[in-house]
This record gives C-alpha cells, structure tokens and sequence, in this order.
C-alpha cells in the first residue's frame, strides 16, 4: 500500500519528506547488548488501537460462567479480539498477585469506550459485580 507522504507522523509530529528523515529509529536497551528496529510511521488520522486490560478476582464462580460465556459476544460486535483470557501468571516483579487477567485489543479508544458503554455490556456488567471484582483499564498502543 502506498502512502502519500504528506499525511504520515512519526511520534505524533508531521513528517516532511524533505526533512530526509530515517524510516526506523534504533533503540538501545538492556545495557545496550540489545538492538530492534522501530518503525515510527503513522497514517495520519489513523486511529491507534487500544488495549483494555482487566485483572479479576472472581467471588462466584459459578455466577461468573454467565458472565464468562456472554462477553466475547459482546466484545465481537465492537470488532475486539482476546490476546489473554486466564493463563498462567509469572510475577516477575513486585507484589501484585493477579488471580485472572484479560486483554482485549480493539480497532480504536473509541470503540473501547463504546462497548464499555453498550446496552449489552452494561447487562454483563451488573452480572459481573455480583460474581467477581475487577479493575480495568484501556490503553491507547502500537
């Protein structure tokens, strides 16, 4: 695919072709035994995707099945897609003890909020209250 140039950003800034600006930016990381290649271009008006990210404790297990086997309805109809659903925790650092992560990613922060705010997900979410706590999050990514 084939960009008009004029419309690309790297890091949120304008870029102007005659600026010759490298396509990558290298990063130096781990005390610098580590390299990787960063493409910073951005369409511009392109949205970024954003991640919600949930840690849950679940009180009512099988209260919570309701909740469980409905959501990913939901979630599909506003175009997200699960990257965790439970899995095996390591904590590598600190002291956080998460019992059950999930992430989602979806097209947009826009999208994100507009499931959150659904009909359909505010019925799962008054099942959820009473079945589990939660705290959640949505963050804009790459």
């Amino acid at each position: 695919m084939l960009h008009d140039f004029r419309s690309l950003q790297c890091f949120g800034k304008p870029i102007n072709p005659s600026d010759n600006l490298p396509l990558t930016a290298k990063i130096k990381a781990n005390r610098g035994k580590l390299w990787s290649q960063l493409l910073c271009f951005q369409k511009k008006g392109d949205a970024m995707p954003a991640y919600v990210i949930t840690e849950i404790e679940v009180t009512d297990p099988k209260g919570y099945e309701e909740y469980r086997s409905k959501v990913a309805k939901s979630l599909e109809a506003y175009g997200a897609k699960f990257l965790v659903r439970g899995g095996e925790i390591d904590v590598l650092e600190g002291d956080w003890q998460p019992k059950r992560i999930v992430m989602c990613v979806f097209d947009s922060m826009d999208k994100a909020r507009q499931w959150y705010d659904s009909d359909a997900y505010r019925e799962l979410k008054t099942i959820r209250e009473n079945t589990a706590s939660m705290n959640m999050v949505a963050v804009e990514g790459i």
